[in-house]
């Protein structure tokens, strides 16, 4: 009897050893979705201020391009802030909830969408962007010859194309450093169960 106490003993101080990395994973999963919350508010005001912006930009006010134009903008604005909010998560208070499993493979999941929003809804977001804008100025150089006019679009799309490319490339090594990490951690605790 005396020898289980004593090795329940032992290994609960060794499960207590893993408290100071629980400590910094609270910090830094709440530090996460602190960062989320803002970048969704930041989308919240964008989306708006996009739309006035498209609508001041875009010549063409009373065509059917133009209305495609804004829907194409929204949408994809839309379907960023909807994925977006599903990856929220509420603020952790203590390490016992990284006693259930069920809870770190739900912010396993959710680590794992914020990172999947960088690698495919970002370049969605970016290909109706680029649709909606390319849509809308079709009626306003309508008038140009088609070498202008494909220059044009081609000139609008290589430049969204590249600030994309260099937003998401940024984006993606920011998730390597802060997400990646996180996701292992949570993986090794899970397995320790």
């Amino acid at each position: 009897m005396d020898q289980s106490i004593k090795s329940l003993q032992e290994l609960w101080h060794h499960k207590k050893v893993h408290l100071p990395d629980a400590d910094m994973l609270i910090t830094k999963l709440n530090q996460a979705e602190s960062r989320s919350r803002h970048e969704r508010l930041i989308l919240w005001f964008s989306l708006p201020l996009t739309i006035v912006l498209l609508m001041i930009l875009l010549p063409v006010f009373g065509s059917a391009y133009f209305l495609f134009a804004l829907l194409f903008a929204a949408f994809g604005m839309l379907m960023i802030l909807w994925q977006m909010h599903k990856t929220k998560f509420s603020k952790i208070e203590n390490d016992a909830q990284f006693n259930n499993s069920e809870f770190i493979q739900h912010h396993i999941s959710k680590l794992n969408r914020k990172m999947l929003i960088t690698s495919r809804y970002m370049w969605i977001y970016a290909f109706l962007l680029l649709a909606g804008i390319n849509i809308g100025y079709l009626e306003a150089i309508e008038n140009l010859d088609i070498e202008v006019r494909f220059l044009i679009h081609l000139t609008i799309s290589g430049l969204l194309i590249f600030f994309f490319y260099k937003a998401i490339q940024k984006r993606k090594r920011k998730n390597s450093a802060e997400l990646v990490p996180l996701i292992d951690l949570l993986k090794s605790m899970k397995n320790e169960d």
